[in-house]
């Protein structure tokens, strides 16, 4: 679930980006963005 979380991160940012920096920053919140998802909905399940 994690691993198609990453992928879809990473299609949304890659489209959204412009530049080479940006394609570098789109790579690394494609890695970050679903630990952030499974943090919340874990949390929210705890709740």
């Amino acid at each position: 679930m994690y691993f198609f979380g990453g992928i879809g991160s990473l299609i949304f940012w890659w489209q959204a980006a412009e530049g080479f920096g940006e394609h570098i920053v789109a790579i690394i919140k494609s890695f970050v963005w679903p630990a952030f998802l499974v943090y919340q909905a874990l949390g929210a399940l705890a709740q």
